[in-house]
């Protein structure tokens, strides 16, 4: 077998024109190794120079995806329900001040070492510590929780927060070692070990053949970085890999259409939330105005047709299209050219710059179809092109832009609302800060009644529906692209679990 590098050259260094001649000539079958061979998974995805095992720092799919195999959580969001995998219960005190966890028994690490309660308490507090995941666990009180037993943690938190499982948990609790400090060693609880990790080659996993849940149908998968989707595309149908994480529309209608591959759509549960934002702490966007009118001109069933060639469903500025809480009273948002012309031209708006990553098929094309709908009222939308392997990088830089197009992975209203929306999370890109919004949220943070959470998630759509700096337009489903005699992958969040998976017979 060529070694992972070498292949990894030859993918990066393939042209379109080769790749396509490969496809025409390829086979897509499942390996079929001898008695005792490996069955071996070649997956490309999106992966750059600086990426980390380092799980703080993941800042793109590929490293994203190792995690997720290396590492057990605690909770995960699979469709539109939250699945508990390392913790077997979890147990919250009448007000949701106290929430107590208790782990399977028989669990180990891929050293030999078993899982315990100090391994869950030593993970929470250094996720909380962590600038990736501090916003999800701003409430934890890391001095207050403690080991009640080898299998049992007490999570005690600053303040009731009736959401721990939906916002904090499910959003982010992988279980690392304790006193492990440096992710690059790998070491997890998942249903497989680390190999072998380059940020430039790519990463191997093999099985984890004591996997508490049982052994995994696939022996090695091989990560392959690979940025340009269109380049994964080809990789798939040219038959040097077996699974391409995040397909464009155009791509997926090629595969659906060559004998040998399938493409594998997530649904709406798994889809991605496409959107604009327009920062409101600067000029132009700090004027409400301008913001009514931005929303007014866009034209969803444009984007929706021509990004996602009728592939998706059309935003309405609200999270979580599919997922338990989303509303569905509110009239969907039609364009008024007219209306925005006359409050760009009234407030001599010229010129908008916006910042583009393509992070996911379709992030480019749909904001150069907003520049074309911004020229029609006589503005440039100026494109700032980076690279998507190291955006999240340099997050000053997306808070300082006066627009940023964007995605994230579809999740409930709430869970959406904890991470993006409210005031001070530092992932709140527009800045909007509104005090009913907020005020709301914390309510369903807080309170444990059905009737009074329910008047506050009522409210904290109306806050942003009317008055929101982020133009959500869009949901595409995960569009995945394989060969046919692999089983459907199922997914979190967009990212695949290959434990369940294995080849068709």
């Amino acid at each position: 077998m060529p070694s992972l590098s070498r292949r990894f050259l030859a993918l990066t260094g393939l042209t379109l024109t080769a790749a396509l001649a490969l496809s025409a000539c390829a086979q897509a079958s499942a390996p079929d190794p001898e008695p005792g061979g490996e069955r071996v998974l070649r997956v490309a995805a999106l992966g750059g120079s600086s990426d980390t095992l380092n799980i703080d720092q993941l800042v793109s799919e590929l490293p994203q995806v190792a995690a997720m195999q290396i590492w057990d959580s605690l909770v995960l969001l699979r469709g539109d329900q939250f699945e508990q995998v390392l913790a077997e219960s979890i147990t919250p005190n009448e007000d949701g001040s106290e929430w107590t966890i208790t782990l399977p028994d028989g669990v180990s690490f891929h050293d030999g070492s078993p899982l315990t309660a100090a391994d869950v308490l030593y993970s929470l507090g250094w996720i909380a510590a962590s600038d990736r995941f501090a916003a999800l666990y701003s409430d934890y009180d890391a001095a207050a929780s403690r080991v009640l037993d080898e299998r049992t943690v007490l999570v005690v938190l600053k303040r009731p927060r009736a959401d721990f499982v939906e916002t904090s948990l499910a959003l982010g609790s992988y279980v690392i070692k304790e006193g492990m400090t440096d992710l690059n060693e790998g070491n997890g609880t998942g249903a497989y070990r680390l190999e072998s990790f380059s940020a430039d080659s790519g990463t191997v996993l093999v099985a984890n053949e004591s996997y508490w849940r049982g052994e995994p149908k696939i022996d090695r998968i091989e990560l392959v970085p690979i940025a340009d989707p269109a380049t994964r595309a080809t990789a798939l149908t040219g038959g040097q890999v077996d699974f391409a994480l995040g397909l464009n529309s155009t791509a997926a209608e090629t595969i659906d259409s060559t004998a040998g591959y399938e493409v594998q759509r997530g649904g709406t549960a798994n889809s991605s939330q496409f959107e604009f934002s327009m920062n409101t702490r600067i000029a132009p966007f700090d004027d409400p105005e301008v913001r009514e009118a931005l929303r007014s001109l866009l034209d969803r069933d444009q984007l929706v047709n021509i990004v996602f060639r009728g592939d998706g469903a059309i935003g309405n500025d609200l999270p979580g299209l599919g997922l338990p809480d989303y509303p569905t009273r509110f009239a969907q948002v039609e364009p008024d050219v007219a209306a925005a012309r006359q409050v760009f031209e009234s407030k001599g708006i010229t010129e908008i710059g916006i910042l583009v990553a393509e992070t996911i098929p379709g992030i480019t094309d749909a904001t150069e179809l907003l520049q074309q709908q911004l020229s029609e009222i006589g503005v440039t939308l100026k494109l700032e092109e980076v690279d998507p392997a190291t955006l999240y990088s340099d997050i000053p830089k997306i808070q300082q832009a006066q627009m940023f197009a964007t995605y994230v992975h579809n999740r409930p209203f709430l869970s959406h609302a904890v991470t993006f929306m409210i005031a001070d999370s530092p992932y709140n890109w527009s800045g909007w800060a509104d005090p009913e919004f907020n005020e709301a949220i914390t309510t369903l943070q807080t309170v444990t009644d059905s009737a009074e959470r329910q008047e506050a998630l009522a409210l904290a759509q109306d806050r942003v529906w009317s008055g929101t700096a982020s133009l959500i337009w869009g949901f595409q489903e995960q569009l995945n692209g394989a060969i046919d005699a692999l089983e459907t992958v199922p997914m979190t969040q967009s990212l695949p679990l290959f434990w369940e998976v294995g080849y068709e017979s």
